[in-house]
């Protein structure tokens, strides 16, 4: 669109900007976080490269047969990978095995006049802020976090051991409702400076010891927790007791699924 002329690069600022095309809205912003963080990330990828490039020169040195045409290739192998074959290349001095890396900064300046630029494109109506509609774009974020927590994070979503729809769906809406706990807990503690993960592990030191008279069983004591223990129960609005009765019956969270014979 910028190439067309359909927007020009002054919409996008720090301040949300609009404009209205055809019954759409086109709202524009410029996040100068992402403008650094950009930078921070083409400079850590050249002192990569030129890192390379000094380790390549040097084996060139100590190695009079080595190939300084390998040398140019694994070092353009590894700018491939981090995608900057557009702004740096690397090439040599044949007459002094030399390696000499370049950096093109017009075509850098050229890549980061997008830096942090973002557009959302949406029909809601004009009664719907933009600063409302950036605010929702934002959350898909968590969003993205839930389904990562709920796959690979704390929950395991998979590897699924149910085998009809109803038991799948079951199975899935646990897992929901486990990380509405996780996502409690997150901010609940957060004043801690730990992580759900850590918080559960600290709590899990929390024991039960079993008392009993003339060897028989009464009943299991809890005892006191310590101080990080009971600072994170109070944040969370968790009471414990001190005692719970011990009642002997088996549990068992395994069940034999057979198939049906037709």
């Amino acid at each position: 669109m910028i190439q067309e002329d359909t927007i020009q690069l002054g919409l996008f600022d720090e301040q949300l900007k609009e404009i209205l095309s055809e019954g759409v809205r086109y709202i524009f912003r410029r996040n100068p976080h992402r403008v650094q963080d950009l930078k921070q990330i083409r400079k850590e990828k050249y002192d990569t490269i030129e890192q390379m490039v000094h380790k390549q020169q040097d084996y060139l040195r100590m190695h009079q047969k080595a190939s300084t045409d390998v040398a140019i290739k694994t070092i353009e192998k590894k700018i491939t990978q981090l995608k900057c074959e557009k702004w740096i290349t690397v090439a040599s001095d044949t007459t002094e095995r030399t390696l000499i890396l370049k950096r093109d900064e017009q075509i850098l300046q050229e890549q980061s006049l997008l830096d942090g630029c973002y557009m959302m494109r949406t029909n809601l109506p004009a009664n719907v802020s933009k600063e409302i509609i950036n605010n929702r774009y934002k959350d898909l974020i968590l969003v993205e976090r839930a389904f990562e927590e709920s796959k690979t994070g704390v929950l395991e979503l998979r590897p699924w051991y149910v085998i009809t729809e109803e038991s799948s769906r079951g199975h899935a809406l646990v897992v929901m409702l486990a990380y509405k706990i996780i996502h409690y807990l997150e901010t609940v503690w957060k004043p801690f400076n730990l992580t759900v993960e850590e918080g559960i592990a600290k709590l899990a030191t929390i024991t039960t010891t079993h008392v009993a008279v003339k060897g028989v069983h009464v009943f299991d004591r809890i005892p006191h927790p310590d101080e990080l223990a009971r600072q994170l129960l109070t944040a969370a609005g968790v009471m414990i007791p001190e005692s719970i009765p011990h009642r002997d019956v088996p549990v068992v969270s395994r069940k034999t699924v057979q198939k049906e014979r037709k």
